[in-house]
């Protein structure tokens, strides 16, 4: 079981504003449109986890446009928008549990998102 992070991050270290947007990502050039690997490396992923924050921004951008499961990981969220049941899941628990249970699922390389989801996994996994 592989674990990935692809992420884009601010000279100053930071994935996001102060105020969670990331629209800055839409400032950097684009030489004739590269997505600097991005869709070579979403081809080998099986799924994505990421924390509630990170979703709710996701579904702004329009719901995994890569069609790949997505995993919330939430101990709150009771539900899913509409828009998104059936392409996302809510988890919950031990983030150890949960990774094995999506390895007993067949969901072997995930990519992970999200800044306090992706410090979870480090400090954890």
């Amino acid at each position: 079981m592989a674990n990935y992070v692809y992420i884009a991050r601010s000279l100053d270290g930071f994935i996001a504003t102060s105020d969670g947007g990331v629209e800055w990502l839409n400032e950097i050039p684009k030489p004739e449109q590269n997505d600097f690997g991005f869709s070579e490396f979403i081809c080998k992923i099986d799924a994505l986890v990421m924390g509630r924050n990170t979703f709710e921004r996701v579904l702004t951008f329009g719901l995994c446009p890569c069609a790949k499961p997505v995993f919330v990981l939430c101990n709150t969220l009771t539900e899913l928008p509409e828009d998104s049941i059936g392409k996302a899941e809510i988890v919950k628990g031990n983030l150890n549990d949960i990774v094995n249970n999506l390895k007993e699922r067949g969901f072997h390389n995930l990519y992970v998102d999200g800044g306090q989801t992706i410090q979870s996994f480090y400090a954890k996994i």
